[in-house]
């Protein structure tokens, strides 16, 4: 068996998950998966994926459209650390087939460039150490789809607060790196929100869209939410570990958005003690939700043993 490198794709031996090897400390690795998040794990527990064998020489190549399997999505910024005060900055479309983007410093335009789906292209330099006047960004994209789809608009402008920036710092999926990363088309997420706010939560209500098999008043009245697979789902062995984290962090963001309408202070998560994964995405979601969340702190180690978070909102 090959040594493992950075760069490698591997997959778990345990598990039926596979990812990239994105940094190696003694005999422990870190596998960055598909969702960006990069998980500690023993090299003896993980295995190669090797490429497939080099065609023979007395063989006719046949070219062949590479399949395209979108992994992603969403018009992302990323500051890249250049030097110890030098930041490139990045813009990435995995939304669409192409993107027309526009830059704003200030209101005033700087530039415009097309860019196909899964590219990067660099929008400038800037430096850390005059971040407090650095400019306001505006960014006009167009998004175009090649089924003739209606085109995604998308019409952000970003003032970078320090908190915010910093707290932004993560494993960037398209560098390969720890960068400064923010999506940028999220405005039918605040969408969501205001029509959430319109909604009625009380108990004779109904709200299909977020209450599926479980009651989202019991995590509102409680003032807590269980994100043990079997507190959130009754048929739930079928599924492979991605799609019970995904099913976790929906019902998080679903309690979490039902807390800020009903204007609450806090919401508690029990995320259990384990190997700390579930926690570590707790804390992620509450850092890329910094509009609503101030802080997410560990609860009451006597009431919950270490294995809970209290959310407090903004």
């Amino acid at each position: 068996m090959s040594k493992t490198k950075l760069g490698d794709n591997v997959r778990f031996v345990n598990e039926n998950m596979q990812g990239v090897v994105t940094s190696i400390h003694g005999n422990t690795a870190g596998v960055t998966i598909e969702d960006d998040f990069e998980i500690p794990v023993l090299l003896s527990e993980i295995v190669k994926i090797e490429s497939e064998p080099p065609v023979k020489p007395n063989q006719p190549q046949v070219t062949e459209k590479p399949k395209f399997v979108k992994v992603h999505s969403g018009y992302h910024l990323a500051f890249e650390r250049t030097s110890d005060d030098g930041l490139t900055l990045w813009f990435h479309n995995s939304e669409t087939d192409y993107a027309s983007i526009n830059l704003f410093l200030n209101n005033m335009f700087i530039k415009h460039h097309f860019v196909e789906q899964e590219q990067s292209i660099e929008l400038g330099k800037f430096k850390l150490s005059e971040f407090n006047q650095w400019p306001e960004f505006g960014f006009i994209i167009t998004g175009i789809k090649d089924n003739f789809e209606a085109p995604v608009l998308v019409h952000k402008k970003l003032k970078f607060q320090a908190k915010v920036f910093h707290a932004g710092f993560k494993q960037c999926y398209f560098l390969g790196k720890q960068a400064y990363s923010f999506r940028i088309d999220d405005e039918v997420q605040s969408k969501q929100l205001a029509l959430l706010k319109q909604k009625d939560f009380s108990e004779h209500a109904s709200a299909p869209q977020l209450k599926p098999e479980y009651l989202l008043e019991q995590w509102i009245n409680s003032g807590e939410i269980d994100l043990h697979i079997d507190k959130l789902k009754q048929n739930y062995t079928w599924l492979k570990a991605s799609e019970i984290l995904e099913h976790q962090l929906k019902c998080l963001d679903q309690a979490v958005q039902a807390a800020v309408v009903k204007h609450k202070k806090q919401l508690i998560v029990i995320h259990g003690v384990g190997n700390q994964y579930l926690k570590n995405k707790v804390r992620q979601y509450c850092k890329e939700n910094r509009n609503v969340i101030e802080s997410c702190l560990d609860a009451d180690a006597l009431l919950y043993g270490g294995g809970a978070s209290i959310i407090q909102f903004n």
